[in-house]
Parts: structure tokens; sequence; C-alpha cells
């Protein structure tokens, strides 16, 4: 069986020795070059987008991948002697087998995707946090803005209490001496001073 890649060159699937030739037009190349190893008898062959190249292996009921650095891994199982396959948009693997007469699916994880997804839920953690944050800070600023204000409120009835309690504090301890509408407080039992009378 013949692959041709979007190029016009050919590679082809060695049944026997379990290998894949690649095959070139060009002058200038080697008339083949062999890509990698794949399972036992490989039936059917499909490239992507990436390069990456899957083999259907027919007696070894599996499918094999074979990056363009030339490194094979066995991708998944199939169902018994797969011979066609092929791919779709999102990367899965499809074969259809002939003895079962059944189609499997191989669900290839995309690891730059799922790392892609891990650092966008992330970053939406991370700010989620940053927004937890900054509304804590907020909330609290404004709790100690209010207590502030409420205080800075009481500030002229502390005032006004203090000098009432300044006033009963010298009329209680001292004597009230009055000239005309000057006033003047001694201790307590002491006499007035020259021209001042005493008030009770």
């Amino acid at each position: 069986m013949l692959k041709i890649n979007f190029r016009t060159n050919i590679i082809a699937l060695i049944l026997t020795s379990l290998f894949l030739v690649y095959i070139s037009p060009s002058a200038n190349a080697e008339p083949s070059t062999i890509l990698g190893t794949t399972g036992d008898e490989p039936n059917g062959i499909i490239i992507d987008s990436s390069g990456n190249i899957y083999t259907a292996n027919g007696a070894s009921n599996n499918v094999s991948k074979i990056t363009p650095q030339g490194v094979s891994t066995t991708l998944g199982t199939t169902g018994a002697n797969p011979f066609g396959i092929t791919i779709d948009s999102s990367g899965n693997i499809y074969t259809s087998n002939n003895f079962g007469a059944t189609v499997t699916k191989i669900t290839v994880f995309d690891q730059a995707a799922a790392n892609a997804e891990a650092a966008r839920v992330a970053a939406a953690n991370a700010e989620a946090a940053r927004v937890a944050a900054a509304n804590a800070e907020a909330a609290r600023k404004a709790k100690e803005q209010k207590e502030l204000t409420e205080i800075l409120a009481l500030i002229p009835s502390i005032g006004e209490l203090t000098l009432s309690l300044g006033e009963t504090t010298q009329s209680l301890y001292s004597t009230k001496c009055v000239k005309g509408k000057t006033t003047k407080y001694v201790k307590s039992g002491a006499k007035c001073p020259k021209g001042y009378v005493k008030k009770k």
C-alpha cells in the first residue's frame, strides 16, 4: 500500500519488515528513507497536519505513531485485523477492523491543549483571588473610615463634656470671687482678693 503526501512524495508500507519507507522524487535526495518502525503487518496509513504518521497494524491489532523526528510508539489497540485508518479534526484515530466488522476509536490526548486549559484555569483562579483580596481591602478601609467619622463626630460632645466637668470641678474645689465682670477663683476657704466679692 502507498500513501502520497502533499509534496507528492511517497510513503510505502513494507508489510514484512515492519517499517515505513519514504521515497522522494527529487534527484538530489536519497531514493528512500526508513521513517520508523510499526506493529505487525501495517495495512493502513494516515498523516496528520503536524506530520505525524499513523499505521493500522493488522497482525498486532494496534495503531503505531511515528513522529517527524522518527520516534515510534504504539498509540492504542484496535479490533481484530485493522485495515482502514482515518483521523478527525480533534486528532482522534479510527480504524475499520476486518475480523469482527467493527470500528475502533482511539482518543488522542492533546498535552498542549491540556496545558493551555490548566494555565487558563490557574489564571482565572489567580484573578478571582486578586479581586477577592481587593474587595476585602476596600471593605476594611470603608469600615475604618466609618469608625473614624463616628469618632470625629463625638469630639465636640467630648469637648463640651470636658468643659462642663472642668467648671464643675472648679466650683467644687474653689471659691468664686467677682469684681464687676471679672471673675477669679481662689482655693476653697481662702479670702477673695481686695475689691472682689465672694459668690456662691
